[in-house]
């Protein structure tokens, strides 16, 4: 993270849903104690590479876990032409990927108020396919340091941040980018983000973001 803050905060919010949905629990847990997260969010609106299915294939990975087409919130859009609708707002988020600076979100869509969560959105893993998400000086992208900034996805007090994701210190080349269908897939049938995370990596260039022992 950015900041002592930044990385204080992650730990409050560990701490916080282990004592109130899993407590005495060694894989932390926010959805088994009733945290209502139900949503995924797959933004597949680009203006490179488009046809490709990196993003795409993670709605297949949430089908085979049995997540109700209701709850994967899907788009898809070439913006070659032009800029187009992103998915930027939704509620009860457990897991987001986008394109990023690939698109019309431009590098600061974490924090520009670009993208905003709503409701029981504070328990949610991230992917993004951009090459240096995983860099802290990579400003010109959606890095891991604005993913967990205090406001970040529309919240205040870091209240909408994720708590796991994956990122890539050097460039993966699209190949290399995390297998959406596997990590997306994985955590919404309930394993932990070191699996998740690890079963869906793709490069040696590879970084994983979280507590390895949370789960969804």
């Amino acid at each position: 993270m950015a900041s002592t803050n930044d990385c204080i905060a992650y730990i409050n919010k560990l701490h916080s849903i282990g004592t109130n949905y899993s407590p005495g629990k060694l894989l932390i847990s926010a959805s088994t104690g009733g945290y209502c997260n139900t949503n995924f969010v797959v933004d597949d609106v680009h203006n490179v590479y488009c046809g490709d299915n990196t993003a795409a294939v993670a709605t297949n990975g949430l089908a085979a876990a049995g997540v109700p087409s209701a709850a994967v919130l899907y788009l898809y859009g070439c913006e070659e032409s032009g800029n187009l609708p992103h998915l930027t707002n939704a509620v009860n988020v457990a897991g987001y990927i986008t394109w990023g600076s690939h698109s019309s979100l431009t590098a600061n869509y974490p924090y520009d108020g670009e993208v905003e969560w709503r409701g029981n959105s504070g328990w949610w893993i991230m992917e993004s396919i951009e090459s240096f998400n995983g860099q802290r000086l990579a400003t010109g992208q959606g890095n891991f340091v604005k993913w967990f900034t205090a406001n970040s996805f529309g919240g205040t007090n870091y209240q909408y941040t994720p708590v796991g994701g994956v990122s890539h210190t050097d460039e993966p080349n699209l190949p290399g980018v995390n297998d959406s269908a596997k990590y997306f897939g994985l955590w919404a049938s309930g394993k932990n983000l070191a699996i998740c995370a690890w079963a869906s990596r793709r490069t040696s260039h590879f970084q994983a973001l979280g507590d390895p022992f949370i789960t969804k």
